[in-house]
């Protein structure tokens, strides 16, 4: 019968009937492997993100089903089962994986079979193969590489054993050289082969080991060998070996009582490195690992007190404190870690630092918080024995003299996934880097092992930030991955703090759950602390001292208690937080809330009101700032006054809390915040009619702002027109010139121009006539940018300095950063690339004051394109490819798509064809999705000469003259088409599209993403 052999061991190599199969590409291959590597069958959207994340549903689909027909067609057909939703090798066919035979090997645990499998293992799994374009597929091939290279260690191990056991030391030694191959900073395996190499006759190749051991280790470690190894070196060297056959168990054991743990260790390289950085020290000896409860203070002490294993002479030693109750049984519980015998007439304290005087160790007590009264024990062990040093692990710092503190806090998480469901195949993000993430992928693969980030990634996320990090509440909600999925984990968090209990039946009753973890750390709390922490609830993120003094009036030193027993945080500026899980167990222990959150209403909302005048003068920038460090406790009280129907106190504040988010370009918040408000004051439309409605006017039409500046134009269109026909039942004159304007911004970006432009000089009109500077400079502006697409370039320079004069008269700021940066794109189209770098280059410094990265993002790409103008190429790369990162960090999705134009471009010019026809891929899909129909017409244009070039000659012709005709192709597009048509080879019987239809538009673009 035909066989089909996949060889992974190495470079992968697939056989049928012992000749080689040629797969067309290496993703056939790959897909193929992790087939028969998962032997089971999966979904093939699970597939399309594994192999192809970058390709939306459909592109992904044909991707697909090319590689399913290239595996038929390399190997033949029978080998794959193919349903309608799944995909998977046939496991009744006679296929052979090197894979399996290896694990099947291992597993015997017979000396035969093992080696058999050390033979079948040429080389590291899939060695020298990846997808450089599929994440996914190779952080799962990294894994399984890992655990095979692990299998390996182990046969090796047995294999090596056997033989010591027998006495037979030089049929030992080949294996013993592969496993110091395998891994050499694996100390164990050098002592080893030391031994084999001496004991078999070797002396020179055992002294020349060590030689390699300890070059290594200074080089990569900065550390040396540990006192066994140099011990046998000299045994060696002197010629009298006395050291007993060494088991790897019995090495590892010597020099220290680190308990093995059982599961993986993740992230934390930062903290690592400055704990270390900090222990390293001479005058450091004691070092306080401090935080909350389930933080993970342990597990990164455990992998600290790891690094030091062959540093000290004596020994690292573990002391676990959480059973011991009393003095005395801390004593002697560090006695009987020491394995230390204590009987002399002196006191247990006495007789433990005379015992240990001249002893050179590192010591880690662990869940010290409950023992603090017995600090000053471990001062005088300091004192009476000078190579000691102590870490210590607690929720509670020590406050001794010599103690050093670091606080651990939770994992690294995203701090947002605030974009469409579409945008991650448009523009995939990394999310998978952060700590949390990884740890939670990890222990729900444990338990789910086709878990797959990206199908979740959204979820899983919000789970992160729902919990901040927190180690165990990641651990425990990843363990609930086979009764619920991550959307339901994540409501849950959300609504139930009891949620977050382990299953585990070997989980200690302190870490069992949330609960558990917070409600022992409460009961170490005097009533006042009680007291305060349950007022301290009310605050959402962090709070300063004067806040919480107006509001809960709680003190400074009571502030400070809380802080030393980790149930406070306090940042260097000196505001304070708490973790958020803390803060809703909290939350239930306080009586009568009503009355603090009224409280804590009053004082934000107040404190917006007060600086509305502040945000248009010359405290623009500091005022912003205060408002950023409050905006948590400001987005609270502010749903909290609209669910309690407090109207003036909104209207009052309302201002400032738009100008915030518009002036440091957080559209996406402003416009979530009025998204939860809106339907808040719905109860009462019909009890305060007046009052309501036109707060709701005054919310509608800023929600369409922020709309549009998200790029979501027919929503944002939607709710400006729902918004206008409410204010001019209303006849509030105000929210018509507003709504009025905002509409025309939309109409312009949609391409009618026409539209815009009568709606925009009627609200001109009303804001002269009312004299309301501000919206004359902003309509102004917009004016001049319509006048810019139309190619009349000297009234678009005009409107733009009366903007920027208006601007400049009422000292705002973020208006005259709007105007010199429109001022630079106009200078850069008539070709005024220093004047234009000039006003850019202004408007930046402004933004980057004002911290506003939606602004800084624009203006990097305009000052790329002139870079790009000028020739400096370099220079430009770096400007789009900033603005593109800080793009998609404020979600200003038009911009994205601008700069992936510009990428796609300057690609070109730099002879990297492939790179610039991704991203003109990139820019059309998404200005497609935005609606953004000047820049889908200008970017089908940049296919154009690649279409000429690959002989569709009548598509160019078709695309060229549908953007010339199109009403909404900017001046400069129209004109690019007619010399873009020139350009191709004319053609008779040319068809014509009509325009404009948008229906017809989206049949271009789809049509050119088939073919392109």
């Amino acid at each position: 019968m035909t066989q089909l052999q996949l060889k992974l061991l190495g470079s992968p190599l697939i056989e049928r009937h012992n000749v080689q199969a040629q797969m067309s590409t290496r993703k056939t291959t790959a897909l193929l492997i992790y087939l028969a590597m998962t032997q089971q069958a999966h979904h093939r959207e699970l597939l399309m993100r594994l192999f192809w994340p970058e390709s939306d549903s459909k592109r992904g689909r044909a991707s697909l089903r090319r590689a399913l027909a290239d595996i038929k067609k390399s190997i033949g057909d029978g080998w794959l089962i193919v349903e309608q939703d799944r995909i998977g090798l046939n496991l009744t066919a006679n296929v052979s994986v090197d894979v399996w035979q290896f694990q099947q090997f291992i597993q015997s645990q017979e000396r035969k079979k093992s080696i058999e499998a050390i033979e079948l293992y040429r080389a590291d799994f899939l060695d020298g193969f990846g997808l450089r374009d599929a994440p996914e597929f190779d952080e799962w091939q990294f894994f399984e590489r890992e655990t095979l290279r692990q299998q390996f260690a182990q046969g090796l191990d047995a294999l090596i054993q056997w033989h010591i056991d027998e006495g037979a030391f030089e049929q030992a030694v080949p294996y013993s050289r592969k496993r110091v191959t395998l891994d050499p900073l694996h100390e164990p395996a050098h002592f080893q082969l030391m031994y084999l190499y001496s004991e078999s006759g070797q002396r020179t190749a055992a002294l020349r080991q060590y030689e390699q051991c300890q070059q290594l280790y200074e080089s990569e470690l900065g550390i040396k060998p540990s006192p066994a190894t140099r011990e046998l070196y000299k045994q060696i060297k002197a010629n009298r070996t006395q050291t007993p056959a060494p088991t790897l168990s019995r090495l590892q054991q010597k020099s220290h009582n680190l308990p093995t743990l059982s599961t993986s260790f993740v992230g934390r390289e930062t903290e690592l490195d400055q704990i270390i950085g900090t222990f390293d020290k001479p005058e450091v000896r004691l070092l306080t690992l401090f935080g909350l409860g389930g933080v993970g203070k342990t597990r990164l002490a455990l992998q600290v007190a790891q690094t030091y294993i062959n540093t000290f002479k004596d020994g690292v030693w573990f002391i676990d404190l959480v059973a011991v109750r009393s003095s005395y049984s801390f004593i002697s519980t560090i006695a009987d870690t020491l394995n230390l015998s204590l009987r002399g007439v002196d006191s247990l304290q006495e007789q433990l630092q005379a015992t240990i005087s001249n002893k050179e160790m590192l010591l880690l007590f662990d869940n010290f918080e409950h023992l603090a009264s017995n600090a000053l024990k471990i001062s005088a062990l300091l004192q009476h024995a000078p190579q000691l040093k102590i870490i210590v692990t607690s929720r509670v710092v020590l406050n001794l003299a010599e103690e050093w503190l670091y606080e651990v806090g939770g994992l690294a998480y995203p701090a947002t996934t605030s974009i469409p469901e579409w945008a991650d195949s448009v523009l995939p993000n990394n999310y998978g880097r952060y700590n949390a993430v990884q740890l939670f992928t990890q222990r729900a693969r444990q338990l789910q092992h086709n878990f797959y980030l990206p199908l979740q990634q959204t979820d899983v996320i919000q789970i992160c930030q729902h919990v901040e990090g927190l180690p165990l509440a990641l651990e425990l909600a990843a363990a609930l991955i086979r009764q619920m999925n991550c959307a339901q984990i994540a409501e849950a968090i959300k609504e139930n703090l009891d949620f977050l209990t382990s299953l585990h039946v070997n989980t200690t009753e302190r870490h069992r759950s949330i609960r558990a973890v917070f409600e022992y750390s409460w009961q170490m709390l005097s009533s006042a602390e009680q007291t305060a922490l349950a007022k301290l609830s009310v605050f959402r993120g962090s709070f300063s001292y004067d806040a919480a003094l107006a509001i809960v009036d709680v003190p400074r030193f009571t502030l400070y208690g809380l802080i030393n027993k980790s149930l406070l945080r306090i940042s260097r500026s000196g505001r304070y937080d708490t973790h958020e899980l803390l803060r809703q167990f909290a939350a239930e222990k306080l009586n009568s809330p009503e009355s603090v959150q009224e409280q804590h209403m009053q004082y934000y909302t107040t404190l917006l009101a007060e600086n509305e005048n502040a945000l248009f003068g010359g405290e623009q920038t500091l005022t912003l700032a205060l408002i950023h460090e409050e905006i948590e406790n400001v987005y609270e009280a502010w749903l909290w006054a609209a669910q309690n129907g407090r109207f003036a106190i909104l209207n009052n504040a309302f201002h400032s809390l738009y100008n915030y988010h518009a002036m440091r370009g957080l559209y996406y918040q402003g416009e979530q915040l009025l998204q939860r408000t809106i339907p808040l004051l719905e109860p009462y439309l019909a009890i305060s009619k007046q009052e309501a409605t036109a707060l709701t006017v005054r919310l509608m039409a800023r929600q369409g702002e922020y709309l549009y500046m998200l790029s979501k134009l027919s929503q944002a269109e939607d709710r400006l027109l729902q918004a206008l026909s409410l204010a001019k039942q209303m006849h509030m004159t105000d929210q018509i010139m507003l709504t009025s304007q905002t509409l025309g911004v939309v109409l312009y970006i949609q391409g009618n121009y026409a539209e815009a432009q009568k709606l925009l000089n009627e609200a001109l009109n009303m804001a002269t006539k009312h004299n309301n500077r501000h919206r004359q400079a902003y309509t102004r502006a917009t004016l001049g940018a319509i006048e810019q697409a139309l190619g009349n370039f000297e009234r678009a320079q005009e409107q733009h300095e009366a903007s920027l004069a208006i601007y400049k008269s009422l000292d705002y700021q973020w208006g005259v950063a709007q105007s010199l940066r429109l001022l630079g794109v106009t200078a850069f189209h008539v070709e005024k690339y220093e004047e234009a770098t000039v006003y850019l280059q202004k408007s930046l410094t402004i933004a980057r004051t004002m911290d506003n990265d939606a602004t800084v993002a624009i203006i990097l790409n305009n000052l790329g394109m002139v870079n790009q103008a000028k020739n400096n190429l370099s220079e430009a790369h770096q400007n789009f490819l900033k603005s593109l990162a800080l793009g998609e960090s404020s979600h200003i999705y038009l911009t994205q798509a601008t700069v992936l134009q510009n990428l796609g471009r300057i690609m070109k010019i730099l002879k990297q064809p492939h790179k610039g026809k991704k991203y003109a891929r990139q820019a059309l899909d998404l200005a497609a999705k935005i609606e953004a129909v000047p820049l889908v017409l200008d970017i089908l244009l940049d296919i154009v000469p690649r279409l000429g070039a690959e002989h569709q000659q009548t598509q160019a012709h078709i695309i060229t003259n549908y953007v010339e005709k199109h009403p909404a192709s900017r001046w400069e597009t129209q004109e690019r088409a007619k010399q873009l048509r020139a350009q191709l080879t004319p053609l008779p019987n040319i068809p014509m599209l009509k325009v404009p239809d948008t229906i017809s538009l989206n049949q271009v673009v789809s049509n050119v993403m088939e073919t392109y």
